[in-house]
């Protein structure tokens, strides 16, 4: 083991994985060169279960985001968490009526009294992208199941309660096809962490023999978090 990474098991059976620099090889996320020098630091804190046959992916995933808001909660009682919402289609006046919001009510979801206004984006090949923010209850975070996965372009945040994500900032650095890219990823979260914000990238849908989550954020609130992860240190390979 080296200072950058540091393995544990909780009481839980959750796999904690420390890793106080992205931009530095680790066990977490490997996180290119965002393409602005200097760039704000990244660190994360990442859970996770090992997933065996039969098991439902998508549960294992949850619990672990169950698990990282907790850890969020206790150490910063003040942050909210919002989902950020993305959608995108062929630019035609449906889907232009449909834009964002009335999209994903089709799919379950009703955006809370706190949301931003929709923003939109011509991407090209005739396709059009919508962005939008919405502030939920932490008892609430269930609903996002149908509409934050591994694979999606919209993800959850955790955000000081004075701030709204920076929606203009993360387009503009360029969020498009979502945090399975990880040189997007690391646009977004350096966008995101200026604001003191925290970023939640679900993994492990497909193939992968772990499913979890990684938060990625500022090393303010790494310092603040990594000590709260209930956890004892492996023994060193």
């Amino acid at each position: 083991m080296t200072q950058r990474e540091i393995t544990m098991i909780t009481s839980d059976a959750f796999q904690v994985v420390l890793a106080p620099d992205l931009f530095q090889h680790n066990a977490c996320v490997n996180l290119p060169w965002p393409g602005t020098d200097p760039h704000p630091s990244l660190a994360a804190i990442t859970l996770m279960l090992t997933a065996n046959v039969g098991d439902v992916r998508a549960d294992l995933i949850w619990a672990c985001v169950r698990e990282a808001c907790a850890i969020i909660l206790r150490g910063l009682p003040s942050y909210s968490p919002w989902l950020c919402a993305s959608d995108c289609g062929v630019n035609d006046r449906v889907t232009q009526y449909r834009a964002l919001w009335k999209g994903l009510a089709t799919r379950g979801f009703k955006p809370p009294a706190r949301h931003t206004p929709e923003r939109s984006l011509e991407v090209g090949d005739g396709a059009i992208c919508f962005y939008g923010a919405a502030e939920l209850e932490p008892e609430k975070l269930e609903c996002l199941r149908p509409i934050v996965t591994p694979a999606s372009r919209s993800f959850l945040s955790w955000m000081p309660t004075a701030e709204v994500p920076n929606l203009d900032g993360m387009v503009t650095a360029g969020w498009n096809r979502g945090l399975s890219d990880l040189r997007e990823l690391a646009k977004v979260a350096c966008t995101l962490s200026v604001q003191g914000g925290i970023v939640l990238r679900l993994f492990g849908e497909f193939d992968d023999r772990e499913a979890g989550v990684d938060c990625i954020m500022n090393a303010e609130n790494y310092a603040l978090l990594s000590p709260l992860v209930g956890a004892t240190v492996l023994p060193t390979c």
